[in-house]
Parts: structure tokens; sequence; C-alpha cells
């Protein structure tokens, strides 16, 4: 055997433990790539149930918190009925009202029974301009509601022994004169 097939074989034995090496690297590269796939999709679906499970304690979180609020709300809100005697109610579309305290600054809302259209009052703002509190209209019987009852709640109030006066400043009648 001469040198020149000698160094033929080895170099034909380094090639094929070049390409054996270079298939080894891509075969386990393969299966390495393969298994951090795995991984990585069964962390991608821990992670997707655990944010459909925080979506839902959210969801359960603001219905809880919707209901707190709502019964903190109605719990605050305590109506108080007054029913309108000096106004013609069959004929009234605004009653015109005037809010006065006999000290401090009483705040709240005020309404015509069954409306949904409500206004805000301050004895501050309100002691010499009026609120136009619109009066209940029903369509199907083609009038205005009868007895006209007007309600208030109170808010706030600065002097927590003040008391709430309220005076009728005259109306507004379908025609839009203010008979007084």
């Amino acid at each position: 055997m001469t040198l020149q097939t000698l160094s033929q074989l080895i170099l034909l034995c380094g090639i094929i433990l070049t390409a054996l090496g270079g298939y080894g690297s891509y075969h386990f590269g393969k299966i390495e790539e393969k298994k951090k796939e795995e991984i990585a999709s069964k962390e991608q679906n821990i992670l997707k149930e655990q944010l459909a499970q925080l979506q839902s304690n959210t969801t359960d979180i603001q219905q809880m918190m919707e209901l707190v609020y709502q019964e903190s709300k109605a719990l605050e809100e305590v109506w108080t009925e007054v029913e309108m005697k000096n106004v013609p109610p069959s004929v009234t579309d605004y009653l015109l009202l005037l809010f006065i305290s006999d000290k401090g600054r009483i705040a709240g809302k005020v309404r015509v029974k069954g409306s949904e259209y409500i206004s805000s009052f301050s004895t501050t703002a309100n002691d010499k301009t009026p609120i136009a509190l619109r009066n209940l209209w029903l369509p199907s019987e083609n009038q205005y509601k009868v007895p006209t009852i007007m309600e208030f709640t109170i808010s706030e109030k600065t002097e927590a022994d003040s008391t709430l006066s309220i005076y009728t400043a005259g109306w507004i009648d379908t025609r839009g004169t203010e008979p007084h």
C-alpha cells in the first residue's frame, strides 16, 4: 500500500465521518427542535388555560362589583314623594321648582314619579333659578299622569341638621306659556 492510497483512505474515512457527523447533527437537531416545540406548545396551552381562567375570574369580579355598586346605589337613593297639588296636572309640561335650605348647601336629584328624566339640584344654584322638571306623559292615555307626584333624593348636605324647602315657581303648559 502506497502512501498515496493510505492518504486517500484516510481522506475517505474523514469524508465519511464528516457526513455521519453532519447527518447526526441534523437528525439530533430535529429531535431537539421537536422536543422544544412540544414543550412550547404545552406551555402555550397552560398559558391559554390560565388566561381563560383569569378572564372568567375577571368577569365574575366585574359582575360582583356591578351588583355591589347597584346595591349601594339603591341603598343611598331614598326617594321622597310629594304630590304637586298647586299645578294643573292635565296641561303642565314642566314644573318650575326652587330648592332652598335654611343653612348650608343641599344637593340631590328630582324627577316626576315614574319618569326617566332626572334633574340635579343644589340649594346654592337653584334657590333663585328654578329647575324645569319635565312632567310624565302617558301616550296610552294621551295625557300627563294624574296626580302629579314629584320625587326627590338628597345626595349631599354640608350641614347635617339643615332642612330642605321646595317651592313651585310656576309651570309651563303645553302651549309653552308660563301661567304663574
